[in-house]
């Protein structure tokens, strides 16, 4: 009769063929290791590998403005609120809350702070007293800052001088908040391009011909 082969379980070969295979990579890697000491590696130095752009795109729609370069728009005389401004800041008092915002010459509210929100009415103990305006210029002139702006513009014609805008206002300049922007700068002429030419003012004898 032919001897019976035994088979050894599954198992039992796995665990044979990991530990060969352990002992393998062992000595592999002990080979590498004393191969790159001696070969004694230098790595290249900062100005190979780091390349700066020279030109940068700034893609901020608002830069300009932030700047003082990007035009306002200018209106009319006849016109009864301004409208030359970047950002301009708005109080408001109804018989409920108070409301503080900030408005682009888009007519959009860039940033707002009010007594309507949960968050801010919780601390208060009344939502349209003195202390209530305070404390929304102080959240309004936080949120200013943190949105990266300094300087608003502050209509005080068509406002009338009332405790609680006080408290508003100086709230919001404690905070950091200057009320007014600065004026347009002129664009000086980039490089390769003459400055735009200038009309001599006419004399009287030039008037008679």
């Amino acid at each position: 009769m032919a001897a019976n082969h035994c088979r050894l379980p599954w198992f039992v070969l796995r665990m044979c063929n990991v530990s060969n295979v352990r002992s393998i990579g062992s000595q592999t890697n002990t080979a590498v290791v004393t191969e790159e000491a001696e070969k004694k590696i230098e790595l290249p130095s900062r100005k190979e590998t780091v390349k700066y752009p020279k030109h940068f795109r700034n893609r901020n729609p608002r830069n300009l403005e932030l700047l003082g370069i990007a035009p306002k728009p200018k209106g009319f005389h006849t016109l009864n609120a301004r409208i030359d401004f970047y950002n301009k800041l708005q109080f408001t008092v109804s018989k409920r809350h108070v409301t503080g915002y900030v408005e682009h010459n888009t007519g959009v509210r860039v940033i707002e702070a009010s007594t309507k929100e949960f968050v801010i009415t919780r601390h208060l103990y009344k939502t349209t007293d003195v202390s209530a305006a305070y404390n929304i210029g102080r959240v309004l002139a936080q949120r200013c800052r943190e949105a990266g702006l300094t300087r608003i513009m502050w209509d005080h014609k068509r406002c009338r001088p009332s405790e609680k805008l006080n408290a508003f206002l100086n709230a919001v300049r404690k905070n950091g908040i200057l009320l007014n922007e600065p004026k347009v700068r002129k664009q000086l002429p980039s490089k390769g391009k003459s400055p735009p030419l200038q009309r001599r003012p006419s004399t009287a004898l030039e008037h008679q011909y």
